[in-house]
């Protein structure tokens, strides 16, 4: 049957079921085909430095049908550091320029065995800028700034991205340092759509000494802007930037169900109880929540950590913070009292608590034991990510008879031990003897030293103990890491 026979609706089912790598492949077959692996390919797009596959990128885009099937913009603006943004000419004669790349119309000189100079950061700008009337439908919109000098104007862009996408793009991905952030939200973007908003702050390209307030009438004026729609927010932060006034002037946000913090809570926060404030003011609608405080110079300096064990106790005395969790990715210092602090927390959360991570703190044995047993609370819980000293045979017997509900489990491991001769080897035999039907396990994952544990094949001996394991790292499949 000719393909054009087919109704199209029957296609669009098909190409659900196709890779979008082979889907490429297939744009020839018919429009449907055609139109499918056309809106994959160009959904996403990087434009991340001058190389060749960015210039072939911008030349694409400047056709209209591909500028319309651009969803998530993703823009770093590097290298560009020795440069001045200059008045550049018109974007046709860097469109033709961009041509001859593609289709190898540059030779080589009879003089030089170079070929031409790469395009300046400013063309490929202005064509960005002449592609983005028509990027009309940009939903998600990265803007990483952290190699852009602070004298660098980039305001035509900005004007240009908002005229196209500015009051229809709902989520806003931000990194750099704070000198790039002003520009962008100096340019007075609308946003009336945003729901999403992620902050990233790094070192300027200059760094200095000294702690830097947050001005308030950028950062926090934007954030207030945007508050009554914001249903997530995201705040990480990666250099001496005092933060406690963001905390402490920011408005009520009403629909906030994801909060996402992560700093070093004694390089960031002069004010303590802004966050605490902060915290408990989002606390009755946060379902999601990162707090990931590891304050700087620890390692070295332990007592650091005990302004943080502080702070969490004062936060838990509070009885609203914490108490909606669905979600929660903590690190819970690495104090003796951490464990007393996590079970605290999991006992305030655990009528709503789905999923929990604990991160950068090792527990022994009697911890464990300790936490599980709190979770075994926790009548909802699917998911757990937890790092522990020693992995033995007992732990899956402990994980298995208190937490059967679980579905995805992820351990970081200190070192193996076993009943019999303590030879990691042994671990396969320990497990060998053990059968745990009844739990609903789907998905496991080892990890030791950042990579995942496939020694003497531990995974396969896991899958073979927990029948219902069908997933290794998260992948969906039981193909194990090489």
């Amino acid at each position: 049957m000719p393909s054009m026979d087919i109704p199209e609706d029957i296609w669009l089912q098909v190409s659900q079921y196709i890779d979008e790598n082979d889907l490429r492949s297939l744009l020839s077959v018919n429009s449907v085909f055609f139109r499918v692996a056309m809106d994959a390919r160009y959904r996403c797009i990087d434009v991340n430095s001058r190389d060749l596959p960015t210039e072939r990128l911008l030349c694409r885009i400047l056709d209209k049908e591909v500028a319309r099937r651009v969803r998530v913009l993703r823009l770093l603006f590097n290298n560009v550091k020795s440069e001045t943004r200059t008045k550049s000419s018109s974007p046709l004669k860097h469109f033709k320029q961009l041509g001859h790349v593609l289709h190898g119309r540059h030779h080589r000189s009879a003089r030089s065995d170079r070929l031409p100079s790469p395009l300046t950061f400013s063309v490929v700008l202005d064509v960005l800028i002449s592609a983005l009337p028509n990027m009309i439908n940009v939903e998600e919109l990265y803007f990483d700034s952290w190699d852009l000098p602070s004298e660098y104007d980039i305001h035509s862009f900005f004007i240009a991205a908002w005229s196209s996408f500015g009051r229809t793009v709902r989520k806003v991905y931000l990194s750099g340092h704070l000198e790039g952030y002003c520009q962008l939200l100096n340019s007075t973007p609308s946003f009336d759509s945003v729901r999403d908003v992620r902050f990233e702050f790094v070192n300027p390209l200059r760094t200095t000494n000294t702690i830097t307030t947050v001005p308030p009438d950028t950062i926090i004026s934007f954030v207030n802007h945007l508050a009554p729609q914001l249903y997530a927010l995201k705040v990480w932060l990666w250099t001496t930037l005092d933060l406690s006034p963001f905390f402490d002037s920011m408005d009520s946000l009403s629909c906030l169900e994801s909060l996402s913090i992560r700093m070093s809570f004694n390089q960031s926060l002069s004010n303590l109880p802004a966050l605490q404030r902060f915290l408990h003011n989002t606390s009755s609608t946060v379902q999601k929540l990162e707090l990931r405080l590891n304050p700087l110079g620890a390692n070295f300096n332990p007592s650091i950590e005990d302004s943080l064990g502080q702070w969490f106790t004062s936060c838990l005395r509070d009885e609203q913070i914490f108490s909606y969790l669905r979600k929660l990715d903590i690190y819970p210092t690495n104090l003796p009292s951490s464990t007393d602090i996590l079970v605290n927390v999991i006992e305030r959360s655990s009528h709503h608590l789905e999923d929990m991570s604990v991160r950068d703190r090792y527990f022994h044995d009697d911890e464990v034991s300790t936490i599980v047993n709190v979770l075994s609370t926790c009548n909802k819980l699917v998911s757990l990510r937890l790092n522990i000293w020693r992995l033995d045979a007992k732990l899956f017997d402990l994980l298995a008879s208190k937490l059967p509900q679980l579905l995805r489990l992820a351990l970081y491991v200190g070192d193996v031990v076993t009943e019999h001769t303590g030879s990691m080897e042994s671990f396969i035999a320990d497990m060998e003897d053990r059968k745990y039907e009844n739990w609903k396990l789907y998905d496991i994952g080892l990890w030791q030293s950042g990579n995942g544990m496939n020694h003497a094949g531990y995974m396969t001996s896991l899958a073979r103990s927990i029948p219902s394991v069908k997933s290794f790292w998260g992948t969906g499949s039981t193909k194990c890491q090489r």
